[in-house]
């Protein structure tokens, strides 16, 4: 996809996301000592696997329907899992939000999650963010929609995730004599594992450029 290839620079190197043992990094790079002392995982979301769903460069295709899914679990009533992620590409394509072995421009994901809900009957709060370099505020977007159940996009320049969109729900946040480090629980949509994101080491010119997308219906 080419989401955010417009801000792709080939000095981007990899270390920030794919995490799986999330205290042997932190103890590799930032050393010893950090405690645990804020954590947020939303409840009965369920991660999705882009390879159990037909289409290319459909991460963002992917990372709609689970959150979706986890809405239908709340009450919204939404199709079966399949038949969500066909209706979502179909109109995403006829849009021309969606183009097969491109993807989805980040852009344009606030403006694809209000025609999808509107598609089923729901108006939608839908909102983007690209972050250039660190700033408090993403910390704080991030911690208010995990804190209110609300599972969000997560899309990248380069590195690890290069141009490609995760799912995150949720956080977990470290402390060592003031020095606070914050991770991100996400849906990397090539697993459905749990893997985590260094948020402390992304908005930085030798890392990753980063946009958050919000959603969430409402009638």
């Amino acid at each position: 996809m080419y989401k955010l290839s417009f801000l792709r620079l080939p000095i981007f190197s990899k270390g920030y996301g794919n995490i799986l043992k999330l205290d042997e990094h932190i103890e590799k790079r930032y050393g010893e000592g950090f405690e645990l002392v804020n954590s947020s995982i939303i409840d009965g979301f369920v991660p999705l696997n882009m390879r159990d769903f037909e289409g290319k460069k459909h991460c963002v295709l992917t990372s709609m329907t689970a959150i979706m899914a986890y809405y239908r679990k709340n009450g919204i009533d939404l199709p079966d899992d399949k038949k969500l992620f066909r209706d979502i590409k179909k109109l995403a394509s006829r849009r021309g939000l969606y183009i097969p072995f491109i993807g989805v421009n980040v852009l344009t994901i606030g403006l694809l999650s209000k025609l999808v809900w509107k598609y089923f009957g729901y108006k939608a709060y839908s909102k983007n963010k690209i972050f250039l370099k660190k700033k408090p505020s993403a910390a704080r977007i991030i911690k208010e929609e995990i804190n209110n159940g609300r599972p969000f996009f997560l899309s990248f320049a380069g590195g690890d995730y290069e141009n490609h969109t995760t799912t995150c729900y949720g956080y977990e946040e470290f402390e060592r004599e003031g020095k606070k480090l914050l991770f991100l629980l996400v849906n990397d949509n090539w697993s459905t594992g749990e893997k985590f994101v260094d948020l402390n080491m992304l908005a930085s010119i030798k890392t990753s450029f980063f946009a958050i997308s919000t959603t969430r219906p409402f009638k």
